[in-house]
């Protein structure tokens, strides 16, 4: 069978979705539309620009397309590759809780309430801050609904 460089053309065929908002989010979406049309010099109907705002918010998840792909893993299984120590490292945090280092460092500093509790099993004069497993997917968990 011959191969074309181009691949077979995906379905195009558009699906048609109607969903019921807050008036707060009519509002916003229509002040986005004001927005566009002000930097862009064009009017665009709000239901013109939904699906590109929407293709631009899928696409900036990266834990949806990790999912997408199929590489994903849960949190839980994440930090499970330390539970058997029954405690995690700083960048094992920052991994469990999807965010960065810098991050981690800050809410160390900051102390915000609920925050799990750092231990230092450094010996010495050197530190080894840790954090209980239990703790940090507690905490992970009640991030998700920040």
């Amino acid at each position: 069978m011959i191969e074309l460089k181009l691949p077979k053309l995906p379905d195009r065929t558009p699906t048609k979705m109607t969903i019921e908002i807050l008036p707060e989010l009519a509002d916003a979406l229509q002040q986005y539309a004001n927005a566009y049309e002000e930097v862009y010099g064009t009017r665009e109907a709000v239901s013109d620009l939904i699906p590109y705002m929407l293709s631009a918010f899928i696409k900036s998840d990266g834990a949806f397309a990790q999912m997408a792909k199929g590489t994903t893993q849960t949190r839980s299984v994440d930090a499970a590759t330390s539970s058997d120590r029954e405690f995690l490292a700083v960048e094992e945090f920052a991994r469990v809780a999807r965010g960065s280092r810098r991050t981690i460092d800050r809410y160390r500093r900051d102390r915000p309430i609920g925050f799990p509790k750092e231990y230092d099993l450094g010996r010495g004069s050197v530190s080894q801050p840790r954090f209980r497993v239990c703790d940090v997917l507690r905490w992970v968990e009640t991030r998700a609904l920040w």
